[in-house]
């Protein structure tokens, strides 16, 4: 912008459209000042009084957002799959600030992605098409050679500023070439970041590896003097490597959210785990192996426990009890509570992080006393 001579104007506030003859003639604008900061630790800009002037145009754009048109869904409200992306509409998918509300450009980037991939599953499903052939492996030792490497980016292709008078593209696209070294740059950051691990002053988040999986979401909602088990679809776990956090050695500094490349905060996102009782006790949030096979979960007053079993688990919380058969599915549960249905997905997750976590060295030590 600067290149092209567009002038930027800071600490200035319009305040009206000034139309002569019909037309638009000027925009009456005030000058600001930084005030006292507010909640958010942002200084508030105050008006400065007598500062107003006029900016001369003849021509205005608006670029203020815009609102969301959903009066051809049904009731005219837009609905969407948290999973999958899709509105109420078979096969028509939404993200972004459609979604979110307003949001960042990486968030919107992100939806796009996940739309993408629920596209695709769903037409190599219907077509018979192995998921293995999308899905690709990373060989570690070389992403840790190309993490350790300063690989500049080719420049973007543009045209010249006295091209730049009307509607033709300014950045061109790359050549097939120079667009594949760009793809060769790429650290796979989707598949394994660990930023946080490395950032992270004492050490408290873990890098931990899993094989994906993919589980029921299931409800036990009562029926009569029984307890129906209802499936309501399924979840996937797809990226090998994850992220646990250590209550016993976290002060929440802040400082893997300060560096997330995707606008994270791990000590706060990830599962929070606690090596010592002593630590546990003393904590709101967390899960903690309070002897072997017996994973605790507690959170704001709520409290649930897991036990392993030989043939899959046993869970129990404030509002049911429940028996999981080893591949994650609810084989029977009573409602301890006078809710009418209880959403299983608390004892899945327990499951899964019981036997993933569960035999990192951190933990198995502290059962065996090491």
């Amino acid at each position: 912008m600067l290149d092209e001579r567009v002038n930027l104007i800071e600490l200035t506030a319009p305040e009206c459209m000034l139309v002569q003859d019909g037309r638009v003639s000027s925009n009456r604008c005030f000058q600001m000042r930084l005030g006292e900061k507010d909640d958010s630790g942002r200084p508030r800009p105050i008006r400065i009084e007598g500062s107003e002037f006029e900016l001369q145009a003849d021509s205005v754009i608006t670029a203020i957002g815009q609102r969301v048109n959903a009066d051809f869904f049904p009731d005219g409200k837009l609905e969407i799959d948290p999973v999958s992306h899709e509105t109420q509409i078979s096969n028509v998918f939404a993200g972004g600030d459609a979604a979110r509300g307003a949001s960042t450009l990486i968030n919107a980037i992100g939806d796009g992605k996940h739309v993408a991939e629920s596209i695709i599953s769903r037409a190599a499903e219907e077509r018979g098409i192995d998921d293995a052939l999308f899905s690709r492996t990373v060989d570690l030792n070389l992403l840790r050679v190309a993490k350790g490497r300063r690989q500049p980016g080719t420049p973007t292709p543009e045209i010249g500023f006295d091209e730049r008078s009307g509607f033709t593209m300014v950045i061109n696209t790359l050549d097939e070439q120079t667009a594949r070294e760009e793809a060769a740059r790429c650290l796979l950051c989707d598949e394994i970041c660990s930023v946080c691990v490395s950032v992270c002053p004492n050490r408290a988040n873990v890098e931990f590896q899993m094989e994906p999986l993919s589980y029921t979401v299931q409800r036990a909602v009562k029926n009569g003097s029984s307890v129906d088990i209802v499936s309501l679809g399924s979840e996937q776990i797809s990226q090998k490597y994850q992220i646990i956090n250590l209550g016993d050695f976290c002060n929440e500094c802040g400082n893997c959210a300060t560096f997330c490349p995707t606008s994270g905060a791990p000590y706060q996102d990830k599962p929070k785990f606690h090596i010592s009782e002593e630590s546990y006790n003393a904590a709101v949030y967390g899960y903690w192996f309070s002897a072997e096979n017996r994973l605790e979960y507690k959170n704001n007053g709520e409290h649930a426990v897991l036990q392993t079993e030989s043939d899959g688990f046993s869970y129990e919380d404030q509002d049911c009890r429940a028996v999981l058969n080893s591949d994650y599915s609810v084989y029977s549960a009573e409602i301890k509570t006078g809710k009418n249905s209880v959403d299983m997905q608390r004892a899945v997750l327990m499951a899964v992080l019981s036997q993933t976590v569960g035999g990192l060295d951190l933990f198995t030590m502290v059962s065996r006393g090491d």
